[in-house]
């Protein structure tokens, strides 16, 4: 069988891009994580003291950091925009630290764990308030981070450690290699939240053993369903987060149509499509007795 060049060029174009594909994806029970600004970890330097009206903590993210520790203290090696100066600010290194010089943040993790949930394909109406349920095939699931109780990351599928945790500077928690040279990938406030950013009001927080978000309590209400850059507090109390059509029963079983936790759920129960009469506490159908903290598959 005879290929012509251009049927070889598409079958390796196809193929790398399978391969690329399946490297920016991991399965979760019945969810494709797809994985992007996670994958592209960032080399950053940062202000050790204010320099102008540029404040301490200052970041500044160029490739040229990785070359921070071949730098003499006197070394000059950045300049800066200070609005309050006409022209650039000059930056020596002994003004910069990097990620290698923060402390591990020991406290209580800011977050447990943070996903977006979007549309596969752009909306052919921007101004309708979209449903972001995340089982349905319109709605694509992206860079869920998840965090153990010190403040290591660990793979949401195999529970193992990646190599990265949260470090402290200037009250931002980073999450970074725990190897040097370090980098990061994420970073969010280290003060601890204590309410859910960006959840409505018509969403219930407090009176369930759960937390419900549906259609019906968002869209409906012409409010915006998280699903961007949602964050589950660190200090919050652990209870399983639940996307679903309709509201749960009182002991938390699917009543119509299907739910999904994504986040403090029960163990084995992480991006499980549940169907009228599974329980969202699994096989059991009760609540752990002793709740731990993170986000169990």
């Amino acid at each position: 069988m005879k290929f012509s060049r251009l049927s070889i060029v598409l079958m390796a174009f196809i193929l790398c891009a399978a391969k690329f594909a399946a490297a920016n994806e991991i399965k979760v029970n019945d969810v494709r994580i797809t994985y992007g600004e996670l994958l592209k970890p960032r080399c950053e330097l940062f202000l050790r003291h204010p320099l102008g009206t540029l404040p301490e903590g200052y970041g500044s993210g160029y490739d040229w950091c990785r070359q921070y520790s071949n730098y003499k203290d006197d070394d000059v090696i950045n300049s800066l925009n200070d609005p309050a100066s006409a022209s650039p600010v000059q930056v020596f290194k002994r003004e910069y630290i990097s990620l290698d010089e923060f402390m591990p943040w020991t406290g209580t993790p800011p977050i447990r764990a943070r996903f977006s949930i979007g549309a596969r394909h752009e909306d052919p109406d921007p101004d309708q308030t979209p449903s972001y349920l995340p089982y349905i095939s319109k709605s694509r699931v992206a860079d869920y981070i998840l965090i153990d109780e010190i403040g290591y990351e660990i793979n949401p599928k195999n529970r193992r450690r990646t190599g990265y945790r949260f470090y402290e500077f200037v009250g931002k928690c980073y999450l970074a290699t725990v190897t040097k040279p370090r980098v990061y990938k994420y970073s969010t406030a280290c003060q601890l939240k204590k309410s859910y950013e960006g959840f409505p009001k018509s969403i219930d927080t407090s009176s369930l053993p759960w937390i419900n978000i549906m259609t019906q309590n968002t869209v409906d209400l012409d409010e915006r369903m998280p699903a961007d850059s949602v964050e589950v507090p660190g200090v919050m109390p652990v209870k399983p987060l639940i996307y679903s059509d309709f509201p749960l029963t009182h002991d938390g079983k699917v009543s119509k149509g299907r739910a999904m936790c994504m986040a403090d759920c029960a163990s084995g129960m992480l991006m499980k499509l549940l169907h009228v009469g599974q329980s969202i506490w699994g096989p059991s159908r009760k609540p752990p007795v002793i709740e731990t903290h993170g986000t169990s598959q």
